[in-house]
């Protein structure tokens, strides 16, 4: 799905079927993407462009639309939050087509002060895959999905059975967000987080005011924090070599 590094430029055809579009773009750039009109007039007046000899937009039938992925909080993309608007109007043209939101949560979940990012962005998405905090990878689909299912239609690595994996998957979910009475640890809490992800704010401006010239500005949520700063080869050596 992603063309960000050369390793995918190199060692991966590219799918025809996959289109990009900026990350936060402002407008409505998904629904640009998509021909409402539907496959059949779709179909005949990309046939009467062609006799023409112009060239068709590269629009993508309504019928055709599977669905849009992407991170709520990019991490490896230089942790960016998302935009709500950007996610909501999505969301949005999802409902319209019948696509799918996918939201890709492996660095987010349970780490920007809530269990999901997308609760951040006010979207729900119909399928999130997970991992990192949530000690293996977990994917999650709506119930509305169930019906499109086959049993034992995912298999998994570390997969143990039904019985171990579903409880697995419920102790896990339970331990960043334990219900009322539970003997977990409270500093897991995704709320508490927040107090956590304050702080860790906080510091970061105290660092960015006594050293001008080395941190620029920080972004994010919760813990999940990213900083530009100045000289990072030069920083990120100096790094290492303290340990």
């Amino acid at each position: 799905m992603t063309r960000s590094k050369r390793a995918h430029q190199l060692g991966y055809p590219k799918s025809h079927s996959v289109h990009h579009v900026p990350f936060n773009a402002k407008g409505d750039p998904v629904r640009a993407l998509i021909d409402f009109r539907g496959i059949a007039r779709s179909s005949r007046s990309r046939a009467r462009l062609a006799r023409g000899r112009a060239r068709a937009a590269p629009a993508i039938p309504k019928d055709l639309f599977a669905g849009f992925l992407a991170e709520p909080f990019q991490g490896e993309g230089g942790y960016v939050p998302g935009d709500p608007a950007f996610f909501q109007a999505v969301r949005k043209v999802c409902d319209e087509t019948g696509g799918l939101l996918v939201c890709d949560e492996v660095q987010s979940v349970a780490r920007t002060g809530r269990l999901f990012m997308t609760e951040h962005l006010g979207v729900r998405p119909d399928v999130l895959a997970t991992a990192k905090s949530m000690v293996i990878g977990i994917t999650l689909a709506g119930a509305h999905l169930e019906k499109h299912l086959h049993g034992g239609w995912h298999s998994n690595t570390w997969g143990s059975g039904r019985i171990l994996d579903t409880n697995f998957a419920w102790t896990v979910l339970d331990t960043p967000a334990p219900p009322p009475g539970s003997r977990v640890r409270r500093r897991l809490v995704p709320r508490e987080r927040d107090a956590e992800g304050e702080r860790l704010a906080t510091a970061l401006d105290g660092i960015a005011k006594r050293h001008p010239g080395i941190l620029v500005a920080h972004r994010g949520l919760g813990l999940m924090r990213g900083i530009v700063v100045r000289k990072r080869e030069a920083l990120v050596h100096a790094a290492w070599l303290r340990g």
